[in-house]
């Protein structure tokens, strides 16, 4: 495949990508349909790349290119290096402010969040109590644990730079596993000792898409450029202070140790995904149940969510609910999504339709003979995008659950390829 084939189908590929995302990330506030025709639209390119390319294995481009791939990808960090040290001085949105003020009511007042007024809500009465106390934290104890280091000593700037390395960890999670998707896409690499790694720890792997044990990897920078190349990530993370990568990067982890055949380790990286925050760890969660060793994972991850919110949950645990579950299932639709522009009557029949897209997609996956991380990833992305389309919402930073693995997806479906000896 020549050099200029493949300069092509990056331009095209960025240039697609970057336009979608930025729609999305500009369709804020009262253009909810945009946005929603935006994630949906790209979702539906990558399911159409992903059936196109079932058959088709990766055309490796020349090492010069490769090289030049790794040119790129340095100064996009750089650059987003620059742009998040420039933030550590910014007031970030209510999302950080209310994990600041949950870390220093557990830390210096010995309080707890959940039970403490720490998020305002009109939702309810301010002398609520119980079951409708929805004036404390909103997110999981693990959120706090991620961000207490820094946040502690620094306060708002540690809350930003616990941000950046987080940014850094979901770059470097998408170029492993974009790389082990790839397979024999590298330079340097050989596969013999992959394929006898993988096949001995029971995970799935079609014969021409394994990973190479070794070797600068072009599907791998591939998936790095396209995340650092999307300016909504940065402004979320950075100038907004979002926390919605901090529970991606376990759950992006817990991908590759599947990859690798790690279930405990799997387990114990969707459990705190879980207890930092329920969604989407939860949904992704109910993928692993179905494969092999699954025992493992389960037990892994119910120690680990137990380990982070038990003590949280026998503090307070009617307030706990409240502000993690039943506030979440109070919240009406808002301007950023479809349901919200819907007949009222037809509100909760759209809703519906989002659980049977998500459960039907499950069922598929649970009745899939041969399963491997990459249909996991695939139909994970798939669930979370029907949550945000068929919710009550879909904040800019919630685009974010989906991003990560749109970049591990998109460096092996929409690149060069060449056919497969049996067809394609």
């Amino acid at each position: 495949m020549s050099l200029l084939l493949h300069l092509l189908a990056d331009i095209v590929i960025l240039a697609v990508f970057g336009i979608a995302l930025h729609v999305m990330e500009v369709s804020d506030w009262d253009h909810g349909i945009t946005r929603n025709a935006a994630l949906a639209g790209t979702m539906l390119a990558v399911a159409i790349l992903w059936l196109w390319r079932s058959r088709r294995a990766p055309s490796a481009p020349p090492r010069r290119y490769v090289l030049a791939l790794c040119v790129v990808a340095g100064l996009l960090l750089g650059w987003r290096s620059v742009q998040s040290w420039d933030k550590l001085g910014a007031v970030p949105l209510d999302i950080a402010f209310s994990t600041l003020d949950s870390i220093k009511a557990v830390v210096r007042e010995h309080k707890d969040p959940y039970a403490k007024p720490i998020d305002s809500r009109k939702e309810a009465p301010a002398d609520a109590k119980g079951f409708r106390y929805y004036h404390g934290y909103k997110y999981l104890p693990g959120m706090m644990l991620v961000y207490a280091p820094l946040a502690v000593p620094f306060e708002f700037p540690g809350i930003l730079f616990t941000n950046y390395l987080i940014f850094l960890a979901t770059g470097l999670l998408i170029y492993l596993l974009a790389k082990e998707a790839g397979g024999r896409w590298a330079v340097g690499g050989g596969a013999a000792e992959g394929d006898a790694r993988h096949e001995a720890r029971g995970v799935s792997l079609t014969s021409d898409l394994r990973p190479p044990t070794s070797g600068l990897s072009a599907a791998g920078l591939r998936g790095v450029i396209l995340f650092l190349s999307l300016g909504i990530v940065p402004l979320e993370m950075f100038e907004k202070g979002v926390n919605d990568l901090a529970p991606m990067v376990p759950l992006l982890f817990a991908i590759f140790a599947l990859s690798r055949g790690w279930m405990l380790a799997a387990g114990v990286a969707v459990g705190f995904s879980v207890g930092t925050k329920l969604l989407p760890g939860a949904l992704i969660a109910l993928m692993f149940l179905p494969l092999a060793r699954s025992r493992w994972f389960v037990l892994a991850a119910g120690l680990t969510i137990g380990a982070v919110c038990i003590p949280f949950v026998t503090w307070h645990p009617r307030e706990f609910v409240a502000n993690v579950l039943l506030f979440n299932l109070d919240r009406p639709p808002d301007t950023t999504s479809i349901a919200y522009y819907l007949p009222l009557k037809w509100q909760k029949p759209w809703l519906y339709a989002g659980g049977i897209v998500i459960l039907g997609s499950l069922a598929a996956w649970f009745a899939k003979k041969n399963k491997d991380w990459r249909t996991l990833a695939f139909v994970g992305a798939l669930v979370v995008t029907a949550l945000l389309v068929f919710g009550t919402m879909v904040h800019r930073n919630y685009l974010l659950w989906v991003i990560p693995l749109w970049c591990v997806l998109l460096p092996w479906t929409a690149y060069p390829t060449r056919r497969t000896a049996d067809g394609g």
